[in-house]
């Protein structure tokens, strides 16, 4: 019963423990594709928004300096409108030879169109008609440019009325902070090449100019004075590097360091980042080909395109964690630059993260659930089982009971009348019921039969073929008295019951006290061993088909002469089969040895027998049933010695 129900908690643990793993199993791939999932539309949100936020911020790139040339256009306008550049004989000034760079600050005496006559005194507000709409204009120009650029200053690279050493020398009106025009020097000095081919609205790349700083330049022309003629004169806006940084770039830089924006020029240069590391970096010849493959995306994109790098990688010396890298062109006065905005990926994880750890709790909620369920389950399952196998072990133990003193009733229990025979028998079940069985009985004519037989199988089934073997044989030998003709027609009549599969093999011997005579039948059984002074050897007698198996089968009587003071010894093959601690069998050699002696009573050789094997099988249990039958004959129950001889 412990077998079983172990065995039967071992199915449910097992099963359960499959239930728990393909449980664990799936909240973990749930829990995988929930995140994956998660981090997928969280990436692509962030992608969204940091797409939005490039375009917007390149967009405002591109209105501060569309802002700047149209009021730079302004200006011009104003200018046609007092009559254009008109260039007016000078006075009394003149400008000496030996002072070439005069007219760079703006000479005296040297006529300007009205315009840029009131940007030289930006304070005063002309009373003359010509200068009023200069003046106004002028006033207003600066005050709108404060914020986006640092100085606005007029070029003219061609006064015509100068002397020839002066003429190709710039003419310039700087307004701004105290200082201006000299700045306005400096600046045309590192930018007038650029200048002199600039023909259209135009914005330099950003340069380092001494004492001013990192910035570029916006250069409108201005209108040609005769049609056909390329004019050099031009108003510039000095836009210093720190309004594209500081209005743009660092507001995406919040003070976690998280995200960060650069400024890309047509090459890919970094020309302004909130990082100042990323300065001077080209994408397009970056070490990770990751960057190198968003900058060529971005060249052929009208609008941002987006990529994330999943690994540490380098940007020029830099090394970078995972990011998620946003480029967006910026259209600046006819040329292409690029933006570019990246925001580390850890972000979007300690968010998916954050969200997942919820959800993560949950599951865990689930599976410890679960789990309690299913132990308990296990546990109800388990005592249940084992309450109905000690319910069952407990009937099944009546019930072998009761059939084990069913079939002990079947045993002789009454003395033989005469006391010439001594009979003894042992009976040793392998399970509570045995498939051996043996019997004697007298019969009419004073003879003694002897029974002794072997059911295969154990259990009900063969203490039920046995119960109806033994019957069949008392009655029908009771009636025949031939132990040949006893075995046929048992046979016969067992061949019609409906015990598939089972055989029973079976020895009669019947004592002829009268005659001297043992009269024996058998049916597959081993023959018996009788003995003398001499020892005991087994008869020697043919054969016989078991009973159950062929109901035609015949059997044969053979007598033997019953020497005085002879024993026998009947036994089924519990007897042969028992084993030692090695495995080997008792066998029938060992049983001859055993008897070995000169015995007084059956009971002394049963003894002999029994305590032989319990000796060499040292309590290992018994393979199968055993039953042994010992008949002792006393010496005055024979009136003269014969020798045993077969007939």
């Amino acid at each position: 019963m412990e077998s079983k129900t172990g065995n039967f908690a071992g199915v449910v643990l097992g099963i359960h423990l499959l239930v728990f793993v393909a449980l664990i199993t799936g909240v973990f791939f749930a829990s995988k594709e929930v995140y994956e999932q998660t981090r997928a539309q969280a990436l692509q949100q962030t992608a969204h928004s940091q797409e939005l936020l490039t375009a917007q911020t390149a967009e405002g790139i591109e209105t501060v300096y569309a802002s700047i040339r149209n009021d730079l256009d302004l200006m011009h306008r104003a200018d046609i409108q007092e009559g254009g550049f008109t260039t007016q004989p000078a006075s009394s000034t003149t400008v000496p030879a030996s002072q070439p760079d005069l007219p760079i600050f703006g000479a005296p005496g040297l006529p300007l169109p009205a315009p840029l006559r009131a940007m030289a005194d930006i304070g005063t507000v002309g009373t003359s008609p010509e200068n009023r709409l200069g003046n106004i204009v002028g006033t207003l120009l600066w005050r709108q440019l404060q914020g986006r650029a640092s100085m606005l200053f007029a070029v003219d690279f061609t006064r015509t009325d100068l002397p020839s050493a002066l003429r190709n020398l710039p003419v310039i009106h700087a307004i701004g902070p105290p200082g201006s025009q000299k700045e306005a020097r400096k600046v045309v000095r590192e930018m007038q090449g650029w200048m002199r081919s600039v023909d259209s609205a135009s914005v330099s790349g950003f340069k380092e100019i001494p004492d001013l700083g990192n910035g570029n330049v916006v250069c409108v022309p201005a209108p040609a004075l005769r049609p056909g003629e390329k004019d050099r004169r031009m108003l510039v806006a000095f836009v210093p590097i720190d309004v594209i940084r500081n209005q743009f770039l660092q507001k995406l830089n919040p003070a976690d360091d998280k995200t960060t924006a650069t400024l890309a020029d047509e090459g890919f240069l970094t020309m302004v980042s909130s990082d100042p590391e990323l300065v001077g970096i080209n994408a397009l010849r970056a070490d990770d080909p990751d960057v190198r493959r968003l900058a060529e995306q971005a060249m052929t994109s009208a609008g941002p395109v987006t990529i994330n790098i999943e690994k540490v990688y380098r940007f020029g010396d830099v090394t970078r964690q995972p990011r998620m890298l946003s480029m967006a062109p910026v259209d600046v006065l006819g040329k292409r630059w690029y933006l570019m905005v990246s925001s580390r990926l850890s972000t979007v994880d300690d968010v998916v993260t954050r969200l997942f750890r919820r959800a993560l709790y949950w599951a865990i909620f689930v599976v410890v659930a679960m789990t309690g369920v299913l132990v308990s389950t296990s546990v109800w399952l388990i005592r249940g089982r084992a309450r109905l196998q000690r319910v069952r072990h407990d009937m099944l133990t009546r019930e072998l009971q009761q059939a084990r003193e069913i079939q002990k009733a079947w045993l002789p229990q009454k003395k033989i009348s005469t006391p010439l025979i001594d009979v003894s028998a042992v009976n040793q079940p392998a399970n509570h019921i045995s498939g051996d069985f043996y019997n004697w009985f007298e019969l009419p004519d004073d003879r003694l039969a002897l029974v002794i037989g072997d059911v295969t199988g154990h259990g009900m089934s063969a203490a039920f073929l046995m119960a109806t073997t033994q019957l069949l044989v008392r009655t029908t030998l009771m009636r025949i008295g031939d132990p040949g003709q006893c075995l046929a027609e048992v046979n016969r009549q067992l061949c019609t019951q409906i015990f598939v599969g089972q055989f029973v093999t079976m020895l009669i011997a019947v004592i002829d006290l009268r005659k001297h005579e043992l009269q024996v039948a058998t049916a597959g059984h081993y023959p018996p061993l009788i003995g003398s002074a001499a020892g005991f050897k087994p008869l020697p007698m043919q054969p016989e088909l078991v009973l159950g198996v062929d109901a035609k089968a015949p059997y044969q009587t053979e007598k033997y002469p019953l020497p005085s003071g002879a024993s026998l010894v009947m036994y089924t093959d519990g007897v042969l089969d028992a084993e030692n601690a090695a495995g080997s069998r008792f066998g029938k050699e060992l049983l001859r040895q055993s008897l070995d002696g000169r015995f007084n009573s059956a009971q002394e050789i049963l003894d002999h027998v029994v305590g032989a094997l319990d000796r060499f099988r040292l309590r290992k249990d018994l393979p199968d049933d055993l039953t042994i039958v010992a008949v002792h004959l006393p010496a005055a129950a024979a009136r003269r010695p014969t020798p045993v001889a077969a007939h």
